[in-house]
């Protein structure tokens, strides 16, 4: 799993509180920092292969942002997208999607 996120000290917390939880082995779990640049973020998160999946749960405050088509874009063929973010509107990779085959599914989440 890649875990991915604008703030590198919630990414380094992460990393120390699975490092705690796996008695120090955290080797399953990475964490890429956005740049904000799609290529760029494509590549970092594709060095640790390509993704099988990947899931959004950004809140409403993210949108226009680029780690939409990032994520996306870093997926295998036959990969999965799963948006549960808090969008009105997004901007998908769509000739990206129908040519590698992903699966695009989304749910509103709800508090109950």
């Amino acid at each position: 799993m890649v875990a991915c996120c604008h703030n590198d000290a919630k990414l380094l917390h992460l990393n120390r509180t699975l490092a705690r939880i796996r008695n120090g082995s955290d080797e399953r779990i990475s964490t890429v920092t956005w740049t904000g640049n799609c290529t760029e973020d494509v590549l970092n998160i594709q060095t640790f292969g390509p993704m099988d999946a990947f899931l959004d749960i950004s809140p409403l405050g993210a949108w226009g942002s680029s780690h939409l088509e990032s994520g996306i874009m870093s997926l295998r063929p036959g990969g999965r997208v799963s948006l549960m973010g808090a969008y009105e509107q997004i901007e998908i990779p769509h000739q990206f999607l129908m040519r590698c085959n992903i699966t695009l599914k989304s749910e509103m989440m709800l508090l109950h």
